[in-house]
């Protein structure tokens, strides 16, 4: 009864702050909020990428799984007009990936090169509430439900063992520093993140430069376009730069 109550809360909870008298509240139009972000990218590069922001609004519009996915700023902007509370703001202060959905977890391959589950989007990380975060996630799974055909009763199932699941790790890294090397890999884990990881396995570095090189040179496609020398050089240069931010700088190789 506990999971239940708790994952219904955060179903309800996203029902309601999706409600159409709480949006109307908003300082915002979603329409103009995501114009603005695209049409400053637009200015930004001259307008090369103009085909792909149109392919961009044409996806967004396709359905409210796309959207959600792409529209992560409007999603933080509007949980940072929420009043102050302990459900909705609390923990101001930790790492957020800032755009948690299911799509961003996958597997891949560790630095010790071991095959690991794992966040695989993080170039929107920022600090908030950890609360923005667990919410986001959950929008995501009754989102996917729907759109995958699946049953309000089996969503609320899934967000109740996501929540549940959450709240059973955050309990056992309480007071410890576990969470800093814990990870799910193929030997602690079943079912369908263990079947990602076993995906992530076959996949080689070399199977992906045999796509775009042939004899050590890039091949003649459409899709790969020269880029100026001077581009090139600060390419390099901040890679180089890149590698010495890290704990133990990496190696050029």
């Amino acid at each position: 009864m506990r999971r239940t109550t708790v994952g219904t809360l955060v179903v309800v909870t996203l029902i309601a702050t999706a409600a159409p008298g709480e949006a109307a509240g908003l300082s915002r139009d979603p329409v103009a909020v995501i114009y603005d972000r695209d049409h400053a990218l637009h200015v930004l590069d001259a307008g090369a990428t103009d085909d792909e922001l149109t392919l961009r609004t044409q996806a967004l519009a396709s359905n409210a799984w796309t959207f959600f996915r792409g529209t992560s700023p409007l999603y933080y902007r509007d949980l940072g007009e929420l009043p102050p509370s302990a459900y909705a703001t609390a923990g101001g202060d930790v790492w957020l990936t800032g755009d948690a959905h299911l799509e961003n977890t996958g597997a891949d391959r560790g630095a010790d090169n071991e095959e690991q589950f794992a966040l695989t989007d993080t170039d929107d990380a920022w600090r908030g509430s950890w609360t923005w975060e667990l919410r986001r996630e959950a929008v995501s799974i009754v989102l996917a439900g729907r759109a995958d055909g699946r049953s309000a009763s089996k969503i609320a199932t899934d967000v109740d063992t996501f929540v549940a699941e959450y709240a059973q790790w955050i309990a056992k890294f309480h007071g410890n520093n576990d969470e800093a090397s814990w990870r799910l890999t193929s030997g602690n884990t079943s079912d369908l993140v263990a079947s990602l990881i076993d995906d992530a396995a076959a996949d080689k570095r070399a199977d992906l430069l045999a796509k775009w090189t042939t004899g050590g040179h890039f091949k003649d496609d459409p899709q790969l376009q020269a880029v100026p020398a001077a581009t090139r050089t600060q390419l390099v240069d901040a890679i180089a730069a890149y590698r010495t931010t890290a704990g133990e700088p990496l190696k050029a190789s």
